[in-house]
């Protein structure tokens, strides 16, 4: 019986995780028109006004390095802030469901004008992700469903014990 050596290159070598959350983050960091901020464990996302004045292939490839941090930071919390927006392209609604799809974790938005709720509305996206009015009020819930979690684990835990 023959033994297979192992393909992989000892010249490429894959970078560790948090390496990897250290490029995601600087790559998500140069982003013009969709702006990423990290407030602690929550990554915020908030569409920018300069949004019509990017070529297509420069919002692409914004929304790809977002995905990246999204997909490899080891973060479990999205929010997406629209309080600079009062109209929102589809394009760039589509983009942002895809963010809410590619965490692990919970999402929410916030800051929806009336205009951005209908469009949401026709969609039937209302009732995927809650929305709330402000960004505080946001990260809050987002991080109180964490506790709720842990206070339920711990419940669990004693009553089995």
């Amino acid at each position: 019986m023959r033994q297979t050596q192992s393909t992989t290159s000892p010249l490429v070598r894959k970078p560790s995780p948090p390496r990897i959350r250290e490029i995601a983050r600087f790559a998500a960091r140069i982003n013009r028109a969709i702006r990423v901020e990290i407030d602690s464990d929550v990554v915020v996302v908030t569409p920018g006004e300069n949004l019509g004045m990017l070529r297509y292939q420069e919002i692409h490839l914004e929304v790809g390095r977002i995905n990246d941090l999204l997909r490899h930071g080891g973060y479990e919390k999205l929010l997406i802030d629209l309080s600079e927006r009062k109209r929102i392209e589809n394009v760039i609604l589509t983009a942002l469901v895809g963010f809410c799809r590619t965490i692990p974790g919970r999402a929410a938005f916030c800051g929806v004008s009336d205009e951005i709720r209908q469009m949401m509305e026709g969609s039937n996206l209302l009732g995927l992700w809650p929305v709330h009015d402000r960004r505080a009020e946001a990260v809050g819930a987002l991080r109180s469903q964490d506790r709720a979690t842990e206070a339920q684990s711990a419940c669990k835990a004693a009553v089995q014990s």
